[in-house]
């Protein structure tokens, strides 16, 4: 690390991938490692037939489109290979693309690390201003909760765009740290008195195009953790584009907007972006002008003007056509984000209602969607006890900071890290319904579930919670927990509690009074370095909660 002279952050998203770098002698000056205005590439790869590595983004877009049909079968084309989970999945060894076929997880990832790294190279040194990859550091964001198996593949990736060394992953919310402590300040538009560190907690609202997430983090002592996640998909920028082109199918019909689309260079992506663009320029009671060459091809297929169309429909009180452009009244336009709005305050809501987070009063907004003014004035009336800040260019704010992270080392540089756990046993939990009212007990239902993964990546003061469902059960008086530690079982199906090998860390029992359903909810909190066979339970704090 001490001796590569710039930094490359890399972004890798379900429907964007980003680069960004800094010199090592102005870490803070960064720029984008591809030109504006393609910041962001689509996750998109192409491999031909023999599994090359063929290009990325819109040019494996336009590339793909080329192809006959009967290429296409043999050929590899990945898209949305990148997804968010709330649990500790294992990453499968091989990834399917569009048409069935299936190619190492890794080779995918990897070729993205390389296009980044490789045009950063490139430029560089044709400008005399590095040798070789030895020059430069990569550091990768990594989702919040991920299991080993994830890790040990982006390992490979690295390795296979040219990498043993010289790289590391950070997390979001660490990377959100390093800017706020290194670039907060340029912020104009953002309190100066804010500071992360001290207060409780903060937060963190990623809104993506086809995904998002929100994480609760805590900074107590200077010791980053995270209290609660959530993320997934239907709640992104993604779900408000396929309203509106929903909308403009019912304008103009499906037939003349695949044909839009397929005329289009670059394909639905260059759509995508271009609507985009006109979220980020929304403003409250404006209406919305869509630049769209569709009269022709209406008036080609329907043999009438577009105009005279609109004006005739259902739809004359709402859209008008003005040349080239659509106009879309406000009233209508604000009804495309409804439901996204509607869930993602649900989401901050179901973590701001944990007893671990009720305290927090800091929000902090990233992700392209988070630029919508629409959006962040939504997110500050549902919650306006909190404070809701939202960087310059929130699309980048985490990429960013995840380039200082790789100049800067520790996150934030004065304060201790949080200790890295990598569990050495598998901690699983069963729940048990017994009946043993009558003379002999009966086995009713059981339910088992993973808490922890056998050498996951995990943080001390992490929160896992897991809700369990006991129902279709008759006169339920009590059920059993057992919270029990296996060294040898990577899943519960291969771990019994009769094993000699298992180790019970808890048992508890819940009184239900005859009740037929019941949702418990389990968390456990993180606090040893480590866990062994011999461990007592007194590393990690285990709460049970029924949910009425």
């Amino acid at each position: 690390m001490s001796a590569t002279l710039m930094v490359i952050a890399i972004d890798i998203g379900t429907s964007y991938s980003s680069g960004f770098f800094s010199f090592k002698h102005d870490p803070t000056e960064i720029e984008s490692v591809k030109e504006f205005p393609y910041e962001k590439v689509p996750s998109i790869v192409l491999f031909d037939k023999r599994k090359e590595f063929q290009s990325i983004g819109y040019e494996a877009v336009d590339h793909y489109k080329q192809l006959s049909d009967e290429e296409k079968r043999y050929w590899y084309y990945f898209k949305d290979f990148h997804k968010l989970s709330n649990e500790h999945k294992p990453t499968e060894l091989e990834i399917t693309e569009s048409n069935g076929k299936r190619l190492e997880t890794y080779t995918v990832y990897g070729s993205i690390i390389k296009y980044f790294t490789d045009a950063m190279f490139t430029k560089l040194r044709n400008a005399d201003l590095i040798s070789s990859n030895s020059d430069i550091y990569v550091v990768l964001i990594i989702p919040p909760v991920f299991a080993r198996s994830h890790k040990s593949m982006l390992q490979k990736a690295f390795s296979y765009a040219g990498f043993n060394k010289n790289y590391s992953f950070v997390n979001e919310s660490k990377a959100i740290l390093s800017y706020w402590e290194h670039m907060w300040s340029d912020e104009q538009t953002l309190p100066k008195n804010v500071d992360l560190n001290n207060e409780i907690g903060f937060l963190l609202v990623n809104l993506k195009g086809s995904t998002a997430l929100v994480s609760a983090n805590s900074t107590k002592d200077g010791i980053q953790r995270r209290l609660a996640y959530v993320a997934g998909g239907g709640w992104g920028g993604q779900a408000v584009h396929e309203e509106l082109k929903q909308f403009i199918i019912k304008i103009v019909g499906a037939p003349v907007f695949l044909r839009y689309i397929e005329s289009y260079k670059g394909s639905t992506f260059d759509f995508k972006k271009y609507v985009a663009n006109i979220f980020n320029r929304f403003g409250k009671g404006s209406e919305i002008k869509f630049r769209l060459p569709l009269c022709d091809l209406y008036e080609t297929e329907f043999n009438e003007s577009l105009k005279t169309a609109v004006k005739d429909s259902l739809f004359s009180n709402e859209v008008t056509v003005a040349g080239e452009f659509l106009c879309i009244k406000p009233k209508v336009f604000n009804g495309f984000f409804k439901n996204t709005l509607e869930a993602i305050v649900s989401n901050i809501k179901d973590i701001l209602s944990d007893k671990s987070t009720t305290k927090i009063k800091v929000i902090v907004m990233v992700g392209y969607f988070s630029r919508i003014q629409l959006v962040q004035d939504t997110v500050k009336s549902a919650f306006p006890d909190c404070r809701v800040l939202v960087p310059s260019e929130p699309e980048f704010t985490l990429v960013k900071g995840a380039t200082l992270t790789g100049h800067i080392g520790k996150i934030p540089s004065a304060h201790p890290k949080a200790r890295s756990i990598v569990p050495q046993n598998t901690i699983c939990a069963v729940v048990q319904h017994i009946n043993d009212e009558r003379e002999f007990p009966e086995f009713v239902k059981e339910i088992k579930k993973v808490l922890i993964e056998k050498g996951s990546h995990i943080q001390e003061g992490d929160k896992q919670e897991y809700n369990f469902t006991m129902d279709d059960i008759c006169d339920m008086e009590h059920i059993d927990i057992f919270i029990f530690a296996s060294p040898k079982a990577e899943t519960c199906e291969s771990a019994s509690l009769n094993n000699d090998d298992v180790k019970i860390i808890r048992k508890e029992r819940m009184n239900f009074n005859g009740a037929h359903t019941m949702n418990i909810k389990i968390y456990v909190t993180i606090y040893g370095i480590r866990w062994n066979i011999s461990d007592d339970g007194g590393r990690v704090a285990i709460g049970f909660e029924k949910i009425e």
